[in-house]
């Protein structure tokens, strides 16, 4: 399942808005119902305070204010409800009273000094009439309501705190994010490099969720790989090169160590006889002519694989093509009395370079009768599939060497027992037919048959 990717610019304006807003709009629906409850708790408050049980009970029953019974009562009630009352007569006089104060009573003229040197709790005064007859006054403390309430430490902090928890946790999400999403994938990315430093391709790195971040993670990844190929490719153009300069002294060697050895008995005499002296002279001169013929092919080797490419694509009957080859080979063929068997019947199109494509099958075809034994046969096979042609070639000879098999569309490979140049050839064949063949992207491969011989299997794409 692919992993979602989140573009950075997204990110960052979701930070943004959750670092600033979020703190914001969640610690001001928390004050909200804090205060909500606080306002609650103040009206149930406000009912306990007992100023319906002073309308109902205190005010409405004035003809029993001068009941002591009754005033006692009250008194025991409003100390329950955590009240003070004082109640006076028209003429002045306290019929009762639970108020404590210093010295003179304040008839509610109170400033906020004056107030809170006598008592932390508004004083009320009420004029009580009847009738429209001024029967008397009363004062009230609710003790319930200081003036100067004390404050929770929720009230004074309470709004920093939310916002610092909410900020708080905020950063530690975030954080976790960055430390998964960009700085463990940045680590790996520096121990990638550190490895690749030390020519060691295979890196592991993390994956991010990041859009920008994971496209450098992959294009790092796709360099690694590109250079884990190009140091495997730089290690077989070695090998091959070793090869091809192995190769190059071996068939130089034995050329030039041939004419130095008559040319040394030419010296010294032995070819004590004019028949004996032609014979040694004409051996020379065949090495010689091997050893130009090595010497210019080897110079223009590079030349010939260079100057492989498709000039010109046109439509090609396979039919036609091998035809024509076999037609050239007839000779060959006849000396050795060898057979081919063939399924050339019908058009056969694909589309590419002629001359290339000739060149390539006549060298495969050239190469099965150099191997292929006197009296024996070669099974040429070409067959249409649905988007490409199938061309199989199989000798009758002894198959190819399967230590050889790896290697012998390389440059001057030549298995072993093949060294003879009375039967094998410069070992660059193969070789070409590879490039021609990959320049019209097709696929060519070697493997023996299960009974006898080599086949060589050639897969061409009906157009380029």
């Amino acid at each position: 399942m692919k992993k979602k990717q989140w573009r950075l610019k997204y990110i960052i304006c979701v930070f943004l808005l959750t670092i600033f807003v979020i703190p914001i709009g969640v610690t001001k629906i928390i004050i909200t119902s804090y205060e909500s409850y606080q306002m609650e708790k103040k009206k149930d408050r406000d009912d306990v305070s007992g100023i319906t049980w002073i309308k109902d009970v205190v005010l409405a029953e004035y003809d029993k204010w001068e009941d002591e019974p009754w005033q006692q009562h009250v008194l025991q009630a409003a100390k329950e409800k955590n009240m003070q009352i004082s109640l006076r007569s028209a003429q002045g006089n306290t019929l009762f009273s639970n108020i404590k104060l210093l010295g003179e009573y304040p008839f509610y003229q109170i400033d906020g000094e004056l107030s809170y040197q006598y008592s932390n709790y508004e004083v009320r005064h009420v004029e009580i009439f009847n009738n429209d007859e001024h029967i008397g006054s009363l004062y009230v403390r609710d003790m319930n309501k200081p003036l100067f309430p004390k404050t929770s430490w929720f009230d004074e902090w309470g709004t920093m705190l939310c916002i610092s928890i909410i900020v708080s946790i905020i950063i530690i999400i975030m954080s976790l994010f960055i430390q998964k999403n960009i700085l463990k994938p940045l680590s790996s990315l520096n121990k990638a490099t550190l490895l690749i430093a030390q020519e060691e391709f295979s890196v592991a790195i993390e994956q991010s969720s990041i859009q920008e971040m994971n496209s450098v993670l992959i294009s790092f990844k796709g360099m690694a790989e590109e250079l884990s190929r190009l140091r495997k490719q730089r290690m077989n153009i070695e090998k091959e090169r070793q090869f091809f300069v192995s190769s190059i002294v071996h068939d130089l060697r034995t050329p030039i160590f041939s004419i130095r050895g008559y040319l040394e008995g030419i010296n010294k005499g032995v070819a004590n006889t004019p028949e004996k002296l032609q014979r040694y002279l004409h051996i020379c001169l065949n090495k010689s002519e091997l050893l130009e013929k090595l010497v210019t092919n080897l110079s223009q080797y590079s030349n010939i694989l260079e100057s492989i490419s498709i000039r010109k694509t046109e439509e090609i009957n396979l039919t036609e093509l091998f035809t024509s080859i076999l037609e050239d080979t007839h000779l060959d063929i006849q000396n050795k009395h060898i057979t081919v068997n063939h399924t050339l019947n019908g058009q056969v199109i694909v589309h590419g370079d002629s001359l290339l494509l000739h060149r390539s099958f006549e060298n495969i075809i050239n190469n099965a009768i150099r191997y292929t034994p006197i009296g024996g046969t070669i099974e040429l096979q070409v067959v249409r599939e649905m988007d490409l042609v199938k061309v199989c070639i199989t000798d009758s000879g002894d198959g190819i060497a399967e230590e050889d098999l790896p290697y012998i569309f390389e440059p001057l490979y030549r298995a072993e027992k093949s060294r003879n140049r009375n039967t094998a050839g410069l070992g660059l064949g193969l070789a070409i037919v590879e490039k021609i063949i990959t320049e019209h992207k097709g696929t060519v491969r070697a493997y023996n048959h299960r009974e006898k011989g080599a086949v060589f299997e050639v897969d061409l794409p009906h157009s380029l």
